[in-house]
């Protein structure tokens, strides 16, 4: 009988609307904490954030590079192994942290960490799960370290995109919009394909 009262109680604290803002705020900090502690500039990342800067000084996507032959001779040679997204994606964020390119990739994984936890959210409520269920799964994925997070590149703002599209998509079959936000839909994916090939 105590514990069903305790868990009646939890239930209730969990389904409080002030606590699902509690949740969510500390679940974004963690989220943030997570993402700038596994942050780096080594592996996928480092091509693409030397692309910025060569994009910006009129280069396109590229990376400079000098020939093995000629040390003299210096050549941009285009960044062809990932789709340019991350990089385009980056560009405002370059712009507004004064082309400082590895403060610019920081400030965009705080907003890429934010807006996981705020989706994430959005498609649990869109699918009618109950608040407290939404606020305990908000707290876990805050906390949770995913692999692909921790993985230096586009991943984990990539995924943003495609849950997104999973949200427009549900929200495309519940609440029965117009054929026309069928497009919304096909952007979001596309959007998350133009990071990452894997989602092609």
């Amino acid at each position: 009988m105590l514990a069903t009262g305790t868990l009646g109680k939890l239930v209730k604290i969990l389904s409080n609307k002030k606590t699902g803002i509690v949740i969510v705020l500390l679940s974004i900090a963690a989220r943030i904490i997570l993402q700038l502690y596994f942050f780096d500039i080594s592996g996928d990342r480092s091509f693409q954030l030397v692309a910025v800067k060569s994009f910006t000084e009129g280069h396109g996507f590229s990376i400079l590079q000098v020939l093995p032959c000629n040390v003299d001779k210096q050549l941009y040679a285009p960044v062809i192994g990932w789709p340019p997204g991350y990089s385009i994606f980056l560009l405002p964020f370059y712009f507004v942290c004064g082309k400082n390119v590895i403060a610019a990739a920081i400030f965009f994984e705080v907003v890429s960490a934010a807006a996981f936890v705020l989706v994430t959210r959005k498609i649990l409520q869109l699918l009618n799960v109950s608040l407290g269920l939404v606020n305990i799964y908000t707290l876990i994925s805050g906390f949770f370290i995913y692999d692909f997070a921790a993985a230096s590149g586009s991943d984990f703002c990539t995924l943003i995109f495609f849950l997104l599209g999973i949200y427009c998509a549900l929200l495309f079959l519940k609440k029965e919009k117009s054929p026309a936000f069928g497009m919304v839909v096909a952007l979001m994916l596309f959007l998350s394909s133009l990071k990452r090939y894997m989602y092609a």
